[in-house]
């Protein structure tokens, strides 16, 4: 009897490691994204408090300082402690579910391309503000942006395309009103790169599925039939 009920647990943790591994092995990018943040913020001492200025994004630092490896480092390094836990869990959830629909390589691509495009042109934009007083951002232009969920926001974007119909409205319903309510309440610059990436990534998913046949909109369950 005793070994039974000490079998029991030994079970209920086989079967939680069983899934834990499988979960892993299904989603290998976003798991590795995920780690990726965590040893770049451990590293460059931003999980710790530490200033990342060096690494972020941003007009002055890409057009004035002439610091070109930015675009890349931004989508890599968090400012904070904070931003590394949420990067972590919307690694887990949204870019593990844009690489079920993508795959593998053609996430990372995805990934890449969104992410750097979208902090180039969010450059160039915050830049073109600045020079307009009554549209300059809340933040100065000196300030630079550090923020890996950038690159995934544009990744689960342009993945939408690809998802069911139900499921693409509502990643893009759902994801665009978050992020146009962070950008217009909160007004940091992170918010507006995040909302120029995720533009760039659906324009990407209608890249991907150019050609595709789409299944038309179901009218909705609650409209009446014809007699």
């Amino acid at each position: 009897m005793a070994a039974v009920e000490h079998a029991q647990p030994d079970l209920a943790a086989s079967r939680r490691v069983n899934v834990v591994r499988r979960y892993i092995m299904e989603h290998v990018v976003a798991v590795s994204a995920a780690g990726l943040v965590l040893a770049c913020a451990a590293f460059t001492g931003t999980l710790w408090g530490d200033d990342g200025s060096l690494w972020g994004v941003g007009p002055v630092a890409v057009l004035s300082q002439g610091r070109w490896w930015t675009p890349l480092t931004a989508i890599f390094v968090p400012d904070s402690a904070v931003d590394t836990t949420l990067t972590i869990l919307l690694a887990v959830t949204g870019f593990a579910y844009a690489e079920r629909l993508l795959g593998r390589l053609r996430l990372l691509g995805v990934t890449l391309v969104v992410a750097l495009a979208g902090n180039l042109v969010a450059t160039a934009i915050h830049a073109l503000l600045w020079t307009v007083s009554d549209l300059r951002p809340v933040e100065a232009a000196e300030t630079p942006v550090l923020d890996p969920a950038t690159a995934m926001v544009g990744a689960l974007m342009a993945a939408s395309a690809l998802a069911s119909a139900l499921w693409r409205r509502r990643i893009r319903v759902v994801g665009f009103a978050v992020l146009a309510m962070f950008a217009l309440y909160a007004g940091d610059t992170d918010a507006w790169y995040r909302l120029v990436a995720a533009v760039l990534g659906l324009l990407v998913g209608l890249w991907l599925v150019r050609g595709t046949p789409r299944r038309s909109w179901h009218r909705s369950s609650t409209a009446r039939r014809a007699p």
